[in-house]
């Protein structure tokens, strides 16, 4: 048996070269969410990437509560996102709308 006081701090927890050691993992679909969402919002894919950026951020917010894995913070984000690039694509599309209505209607 050690004397040494030090010698338990050695072995409390998994190093990272041991087999025991697993780091959480991003998930993919956080990713994809966040991208999407991005593209919505800007402007590049308006609808598209929104719709992508909802979708893809909650199926990755039920994923990491299940597996544990990290992003879930990054799937909110694109929710919220997602959500707002929504709207703001939606009002665009509702302004052209009625500025073609206005245009066109006779004098």
């Amino acid at each position: 048996m050690s004397t040494d006081p030090y010698d338990d701090l050695q072995h409390r927890g998994p190093e990272r070269g041991s087999s025991e050691f697993v780091a959480p993992t991003m998930n993919a679909l956080a990713v994809v969410a966040i991208v999407g969402a991005v593209l919505g919002i800007i402007g590049l894919l308006p609808v598209i990437g929104s719709v992508l950026g909802i979708v893809c951020g909650r199926i990755a917010q039920r994923q990491i509560a299940e597996r544990g894995q990290d992003g879930g913070s990054m799937a909110r984000i694109a929710v919220i996102m997602g959500w707002v690039g929504l709207a703001l694509a939606l009002l665009v599309i509702l302004f052209v709308v009625v500025l073609i209505a206005t245009a066109s209607a006779p004098q």
